[in-house]
C-alpha cells in the first residue's frame, strides 16, 4: 500500500498503518471499539471509502453500523457515513 499523501511505503503497526515518511498519514485500526481487518484498511486507503462495516460502539455504548471515508488524505483523519445517508 502506497500513502495517498506522499505516495511512499505504508508501515503495519499493530495500532495503526503510517506512511514510512513520516509525512503525517495515519490511520488507526481501532474506530470506536471496532478493529478494523487489514482489506478494511487498504481499501480505505485505495478507494477512500470502506463498505459498510458492522458493530461500531458509540460514546453511549449503542452499537452502529457505517462506512469509514477518508476524510483527509494529508492526515489519514476519517469520518462515517451512515446508510439512510446515501
Amino acid at each position: 500500500m502506497c500513502c495517498p499523501n506522499c505516495n511512499k511505503a505504508l508501515l503495519d503497526k499493530p495500532k495503526l498503518v503510517v506512511c514510512e515518511a513520516q509525512c503525517g498519514f495515519k490511520i488507526w485500526k481501532t474506530v470506536c471499539e471496532k478493529t478494523l481487518t487489514t482489506k478494511q484498511v487498504e481499501t480505505l486507503v485505495k478507494k477512500g471509502k470502506t463498505g459498510i462495516i458492522k458493530g461500531f460502539k458509540s460514546k453511549a455504548g449503542k452499537n452502529f453500523d457505517a462506512a469509514l471515508i477518508l476524510q483527509d488524505k494529508v492526515t489519514g483523519a476519517t469520518r462515517f457515513e451512515f446508510e439512510n445517508n446515501r
